[in-house]
């Protein structure tokens, strides 16, 4: 809490009314300390208790005003402690934040990765299977020629043997 946010607004348009500058000036510093600032319960009921000591009222008196001030004074201790807390909250949800982007943006980099990666593994996997492919149909045609060339030539075989044998008959 600073000490901007302990003070209140008061007002000073009684006092800016004094004519005399000396009496004007310490009118004005007596109002800034005891009612311009939050504590002005404190300072009132210290002031109380210090004259209730004098007139001899009695213990009770003083203990009521004294903790009349001193609740002011817990407020305020509490209201600290309580932003003091705040903040250390927000840094800490902010180191959170911050560790939790660092996390995000490094499993963002790992998936696009592993995108990258799988597609180019699909695309080598699509072209080897390509690549396959053709050379199973190349080797499919390729057979198919041989197998025709080999019946071709059984054929041909066939007929000179065939030949042979009737020559042979011939010449027998």
């Amino acid at each position: 809490m600073s000490y901007s946010s302990l003070r209140k607004k008061s007002d000073l348009l009684l006092v800016s009314k004094v004519k005399i500058g000396l009496l004007r000036q310490f009118l004005i510093n007596l109002q800034a300390v005891s009612l311009g600032t939050k504590l002005a319960v404190l300072f009132s009921a210290i002031a109380l208790a210090i004259i209730a000591q004098s007139y001899n009222f009695g213990r009770p008196w003083i203990f009521a005003l004294s903790l009349i001030g001193l609740t002011r004074l817990v407020e305020i201790v509490s209201f600290l402690t309580e932003n003091k807390n705040l903040h250390d909250w927000k840094t800490e949800y902010n180191e959170t934040s911050r560790l939790l982007d660092t996390v995000i943006q490094e499993k963002n980099s790992l998936h696009h990765a592993h995108n990258e990666e799988m597609r180019i593994l699909r695309h080598t996997t699509v072209e080897n299977t390509l690549r396959i492919y053709n050379e199973n149909e190349k080797l499919k045609s390729n057979l198919e020629y041989q197998r025709r060339e080999l019946e071709r030539r059984f054929n041909e075989l066939s007929k000179h043997e065939a030949l042979t044998e009737h020559e042979s008959r011939i010449l027998d």
